[in-house]
């Protein structure tokens, strides 16, 4: 039985903390990834990423940026946007595939971000409250579930265009960033199995367990916040204890009159 200087907290589980240290190294992983051009490349003569591509220059000039011919050893690299580069190499190309495969890992990787604080805070915490624990147990698997879908789905994109004939990458050859994405999204998708679990774990309420708060196992964190509620609240029950004697003594002070006035007019009849 809890009394009001109890409360009930959630430990986070084996797979809780396991979640919490692969989303985040998944995280680090997925923006690797996410900022290298390294997504596609050809025979050497280009790389393209989702947001640049780089192509080979030797002194003779610009090595032709679908050229089956690798570039040479003096060569070098310029490097331009990844949509200006497609619309030059394919002009007859609608690169509508480029924006949403941006627009979905740019959410991805917000997700990702606030997934992982989430869990970290969640896992390195002291002690949770049980309804703040569900609130982010439940809302990281949700977040994480989405994260696994969208990565899922750009990496099944582009790996569909290198056999696209009218792709602007065809035959190209899968690179190293798309290796990482592919790692990050198997990392993710972990994530979420061990998070269906910590799911059912807290929400069936079986982790929960009230803390006295002046338990050693309680931090002096909790402890002074515990404390800090609980003088609000005697400070709040003396204020309204106080108001209700003042209105008691209004009365009595007004019973006091009427009963002095009824007295001196009996008197003067």
């Amino acid at each position: 039985m809890t009394t009001e200087n109890d409360f009930e907290v959630v430990r986070p589980s084996f797979f809780g903390g396991s979640a919490c240290i692969f989303l985040t190294a998944s995280l680090v992983i997925y923006i690797v990834s996410f900022a290298s051009p390294f997504w596609f490349d050809y025979e050497g003569s280009y790389h393209l990423g989702l947001w640049s591509a780089c192509y080979a220059v030797s002194n003779d000039g610009v090595v032709s940026q679908n050229s089956t011919v690798a570039a040479k050893p003096e060569t070098s690299w310029e490097c331009v946007g990844a949509s200006t580069w497609i619309n030059s190499a394919a002009p007859g190309f609608v690169n509508d595939w480029l924006a949403g495969v941006e627009a979905i890992l740019t959410i991805s990787l917000i997700f990702h971000i606030v997934t992982s604080v989430s869990l970290l805070y969640y896992v390195g915490a002291p002690s949770v409250e049980k309804q703040v624990s569900q609130v982010i147990v439940f809302g990281s698997f949700c977040l994480t579930f989405a994260i696994a879908c969208f990565t899922l789905t750009a990496v099944v994109v582009c790996g569909v265009l290198v056999t696209q004939e009218d792709s602007a990458v065809y035959r190209s050859h899968l690179s190293w960033s798309y290796s990482l994405a592919i790692t990050s999204t198997c990392v993710v998708w972990v994530c979420t199995v061990a998070l269906i679990v910590e799911v059912v774990r807290v929400l069936d309420g079986s982790p929960v367990r009230p803390q006295h708060i002046g338990s050693p196992t309680v931090t002096l964190r909790d402890r002074r916040f515990r404390e800090l509620q609980q003088s609000i609240a005697n400070g709040l029950h003396g204020v309204r204890n106080e108001a209700i004697e003042r209105e008691n003594e209004a009365a009595a002070v007004e019973t006091e009159a009427r009963d002095a006035g009824d007295s001196t007019h009996e008197t003067h009849a």
